[in-house]
């Protein structure tokens, strides 16, 4: 198929490493007769908060097609005017690029990467034109080895992986393929006739062939619930490697990932599949997950949407919460982990649930609508006040799943929801509407009305505990086994009383993070930032809150603190630690195969 003439032409360089900006020079053929009209997107479809990328724009400039300069003017925090000019119009601007994430752009002497959403103007009236993107190599010297990860197309006389021109059908395409420039670690592999590049800046010594297998089966399970026919060619993993680092975002075609050096398997590493690895491997299941829900079928609020303010919809709770099902479950069905693993990963998904007291404040449609100003925005009370349409969104899809199969003789599930959502909505480009899911499982006969009514509009307890018994497996309580405790194991040793608070260490002093309501913490009055000094006289540090704590006698414990400078003497309330650990068992191992082997 022959491609359109471009009408937009953006180039980008990366000269400028150690100042960290891009140079972009944008060429419009055939700007407005009036004047020209240029925006940059506000927030970047998938993360949902307005992240005002305009403010990295740190000079513009405009000239006409005799090197004329044309005058541009800022009218707003994101929008410049330009004035109108005969011919060719030319922009030139630069960017700061230092914002390590997966949402905007970086660059320094060891890797670029950007996403369009943080680069590259929208010409006003022209968004549908077809568009070129020229890559430059950079002359800088730490720059010489690398190369380019895109799963942009390129353009007839560029290789992949080659500095040169791409190209997009229109800016909503331009900003859906992320770019990393780098010397950069490559995995190849196939699935269903689509070519996969996994791409890695910042590991060390990866076991390639370890982490193909395991990727490439996971990809395949996603294809074998969707069908094969994804309307791609070619995928891209970006990860960008750290100490530390998560996170993901997904797009049309590719994604981009952080991860901890230690999560990835190296060469030499035993079979063993680490706790790290296993949650980089639900992260790549989650993001190519996206690929058809959210990607291609979306909210009906989300079908040509306006990235200059924020697009409410109180869906996400299907959107990341089916997702957030999905990324674990395809882990033991595309046998990649073992049922026990994932029974582990479900036992530590129900303890954050249960731990969150703002699941009884909020509902899931509620959390979902409030993600720009709650849930992208958490503060210190967010565990008492907000719930996650992530946690609890997945929750939903366990128990919908759970449901379909049970009234059906396992002989349908959520799958087969999620397929008709493909068929509906996302080859037919047709948005969702808020009933979307009450529409499809009454057409399957199921009886969820009253299930979904009760899941998505109250902050009622939802019934795992019932549904999963029906399947084989008992939900276990127990108290912690340390305050770092995230559940999913049976415990061989518990403490004894709860604190309440969580704590992070600064130079060895103990300091409050977050207090959940109703606890000793609370009732004693403790904040965040109070430092923690002493408990009843002994000296507190990183390592001995809690074993000091659970020496305690009688009903309460003097606590001693600072705020902001100031002593303070506490009561803390000595109160028998909640059973908050959630794991589980298996009892019939037959039903539970049904459930976790298809």
């Amino acid at each position: 198929m022959s491609q359109k003439p471009a009408a937009i032409h953006y180039i980008i360089d990366h000269d400028a490493v150690h100042q960290h900006c891009f140079s972009v020079k944008l060429i419009i053929d055939r700007p407005a007769a009036g004047g020209q009209l240029l925006t940059l997107p506000a927030w970047i479809p998938g993360s949902y908060m307005i992240r005002d990328f305009a403010k990295h724009i740190l000079t513009l400039t405009a000239e006409d097609q005799h090197g004329h300069t044309i005058t541009a003017v800022k009218i707003d925090k994101q929008s410049w005017q330009i004035s109108p000019c005969d011919g060719p119009l030319t922009i030139n601007y630069r960017v700061y690029a230092f914002d390590y994430s997966v949402r905007g752009s970086y660059l320094d002497q060891h890797f670029a990467f950007f996403n369009g959403t943080s680069v590259f103007l929208a010409v006003d009236g022209q968004t549908e034109q077809p568009v070129n993107l020229k890559i430059k190599g950079s002359s800088h010297p730490a720059c010489q080895n690398w190369r380019v990860a895109t799963s942009m197309p390129a353009s007839s006389h560029t290789q992949r992986y080659e500095f040169g021109e791409y190209h997009a059908d229109n800016y909503n395409q331009l900003i859906d393929h992320p770019v990393l420039l780098a010397d950069f670690d490559l995995i190849q592999f196939k699935v269903a006739e689509v070519d996969f590049d996994m791409v890695f800046v910042g590991a060390q010594q990866l076991n390639k062939e370890r982490i193909k297998r395991d990727v490439s089966q996971i990809c395949e399970h996603h294809f074998n619930l969707f069908g094969n026919d994804l309307p791609i060619q070619h995928y891209v993993f970006i990860s960008l490697v750290s100490d530390n680092g998560f996170g993901g975002l997904e797009h049309r075609a590719s994604t981009a990932l952080m991860c901890g050096r230690n999560d990835l398997p190296s060469l030499g590493s035993d079979s063993k599949i680490t706790d790290g690895y296993r949650t980089f491997l639900s992260l790549c299941s989650h993001e190519f997950f996206h690929t058809w829900l959210v990607k291609r079928i979306r909210p009906q609020e989300h079908i040509d949407v306006d990235l200059s303010r924020e697009a409410y919809t109180r869906q996400l709770w299907i959107y990341e919460g089916f997702t957030s099902f999905y990324d674990d479950m395809a882990l033991p069905r595309s046998g990649v982990i073992e049922q026990s693993s994932y029974l582990e990963l479900l036992g530590q998904l129900l303890t954050r649930i249960y731990r969150n007291g703002g699941r009884l404040q909020q509902s899931v449609t509620e959390s979902s609508f409030d993600a720009w100003t709650r849930f992208y925005q958490q503060d210190e009370n967010a565990n008492n006040a907000i719930v996650s349409y992530y946690a609890k969104g997945a929750l939903i899809a366990i128990c919908l799943d759970l449901l379909i199969r049970q009234q059906t003789g396992q002989q349908q599930s959520l799958d087969h929801v999620l397929q008709s959502l493909w068929q509906q909505h996302g080859k037919t480009g047709t948005g969702t509407e808020q009933d979307v899911i009450q529409r499809i499982t009454a057409s399957m006969g199921i009886d969820c009305q009253d299930f979904l009514q009760l899941a998505l509009n109250t902050t009622e307890e939802l019934p795992i505990d019932a549904l999963l018994a029906k399947q084989g497996l008992k939900v276990c309580y127990q108290t912690r086994s340390t305050m770092l405790d995230k559940g999913g194991k049976k415990n061989t040793a518990n403490i004894k009383y709860q604190f309440g608070a969580t704590t992070v260490s600064d130079n060895n002093q103990l300091k409050i993070t977050t207090v959940s309501n109703g606890t000793p913490a609370s009732q004693a009055g403790l904040a965040k930032g109070d430092t923690l000094v002493a408990l009843n006289g002994w000296q507190i540090n990183s390592d001995n809150l809690q074993a000091l704590l659970d020496q305690q006698q009688g009903e309460e414990v003097e606590l001693i603190a600072f705020r902001r400078g100031k002593l303070m003497q506490l009561n803390l309330p000595v109160k028998p630690a909640p059973q908050d650990s959630i794991y589980l068992e298996i009892v019939d191992q037959n039903r539970v195969n049904q459930w976790l082997d298809r």
